[in-house]
């Protein structure tokens, strides 16, 4: 029997991956001294901040972060998962491959666009799937 990881702690591995990636992001743009949108003075670290967030580079460095990391056959993981002993699986409980992976990322888009529905269905499903694992036949296990 699989031992199925909920949703806080799914939570906290993300938030782990999420500081990751903002790390990550920040130092690229700072390197490739790319802009950020200054329409907004007042506020412009606000602003700054959703900026890196919806440009092409943090969504290209987040989608290989999570389809190339969690496809290895060694971890199986992100750091977050990797840190919080999961990892992700397909039905038979072997690693899945980078195409799955890659679909999983990006069906978490569907997730969020359903005010975050698709993610809450971690805790209320029998095998703790969000909306993004079902669509990509996947499961988030202990090791």
């Amino acid at each position: 029997m699989k031992n199925y990881a909920g949703f806080w702690i799914r939570l906290l591995a993300f938030v782990i991956d999420f500081v990751i990636l903002f790390v990550i992001n920040s130092i690229l743009f700072r390197l490739f001294n790319l802009q950020v949108d200054e329409r907004t003075t007042v506020l412009f670290r606000v602003s700054e901040t959703f900026s890196i967030y919806s440009s092409p580079l943090f969504i290209i460095t987040g989608w290989l972060y999570y389809a190339f990391l969690e496809s290895n056959p060694t971890y199986q993981s992100t750091f977050g998962k990797f840190v919080l002993k999961l990892r992700v699986t397909n039905i038979n409980n072997k690693k899945i491959s980078f195409g799955k992976a890659s679909g999983r990322h990006f069906a978490k888009l569907l997730s969020a666009m359903l005010f975050g529905i698709g993610f809450l269905m971690v805790g209320f499903t029998k095998e703790k799937q969000g909306l993004h694992d079902k669509a990509a036949g996947t499961f988030v296990v202990f090791r």
